[in-house]
């Protein structure tokens, strides 16, 4: 396994020099967690230093060390990516951020012929759910894949992490990660995968990469990701219970090492997970078009050979 320095110093360059630097950003609140969001989508503000933290001691495992969190998107036109602290940013010409106290919307403009929208707000006080649109801005047929990684440094034994899952499943996720650094572009294959599940310990996160769907132009897929931390005094089966009533389908989580490998618990645990893709209402609009042509050309047809 790569180490978090010679990654960061091997990226270093590149990141300063092919990154479009977040002009904005910002965080919201449910009064008992805070949730920084970057300005192009990503979780974590760099600013104010917040990424997902627990209001009642502090907690926030994204903040120790060197924060990271992504996105990204392989299209059949390219790729694009946000990782404002690592790899840079590629592909991104534009994001334009709004919010209010307890939500955010970042909608990024791409060079892979797709905008990405990243919707935020809490599922749960401790859990939050960003909700990804990727909308087809070419004029022919879109391919994609997306996904999203975070690096965590669990207290009270930051930098050595328990990673273990996947809990459930979701006929649209293609790998998952337990490893906090992978590469943000969804065309580069996950180097740590838990596809066939982990149980890993070490410096470790979580990713999650799900596809492959074909968009028409002007069409648009819907789906969600979703970061939780456990509430005080709460274990990982805990959250993992959260995640499943957040509507969360497939989730890896991590937890601290203070009380051993899972199936033990530590004092702390995260999550990330993913839930159903849909049609955005736009797209169901023209599918139901297509439907009814279908049924009319089935209608003919019956009409024809009673005929």
């Amino acid at each position: 396994m790569l180490s978090k320095t010679l990654l960061l110093t091997s990226l270093a360059a590149a990141a300063l020099s092919g990154a479009t630097m977040a002009s904005a950003g910002g965080v919201i609140t449910n009064g008992s967690y805070s949730v920084g969001i970057g300005a192009n989508g990503e979780l974590y503000d760099n600013a104010t230093g917040v990424g997902f933290r627990r209001l009642s001691d502090g907690f926030d495992p994204l903040a120790p060390g060197n924060p990271r969190d992504s996105w990204g998107i392989s299209t059949s036109l390219g790729n694009a990516w946000a990782d404002q602290n690592f790899y840079g940013t590629s592909g991104i010409t534009g994001t334009t951020f709004t919010q209010g106290a307890a939500w955010a919307k970042a909608v990024s403009t791409t060079t892979a012929g797709a905008n990405v929208t990243h919707m935020y707000n809490f599922a749960a006080p401790n859990i939050v759910r960003v909700h990804q649109v990727v909308t087809n801005t070419s004029s022919g047929m879109l391919t994609f894949k997306f996904q999203r990684n975070w690096d965590v440094d669990i207290a009270p034994t930051p930098f050595n992490e328990n990673s273990y899952g996947h809990v459930g499943v979701h006929p649209n996720v293609i790998d998952s990660s337990y490893y906090g650094f992978e590469n943000p572009n969804p065309a580069v294959a996950y180097s740590l995968s838990c596809a066939a599940n982990c149980n890993a310990i070490g410096d470790l996160g979580g990713g999650i990469k799900v596809g492959t769907w074909t968009l028409k132009p002007g069409t648009s897929m819907s789906f969600n990701y979703f970061y939780g931390i456990n509430n005080a005094r709460q274990d990982s089966d805990t959250l993992t219970a959260q995640m499943f009533l957040a509507d969360s389908d497939y989730n890896i989580l991590s937890q601290s090492m203070d009380g051993g490998q899972y199936p033990l618990h530590g004092a702390n645990s995260t999550a990330i997970g993913f839930n159903s893709a849909v049609p955005e209402p736009a797209s169901w609009a023209l599918m139901i078009v297509g439907f009814g042509m279908v049924g009319a050309a089935a209608r003919r047809r019956q009409f024809a050979i009673s005929a």
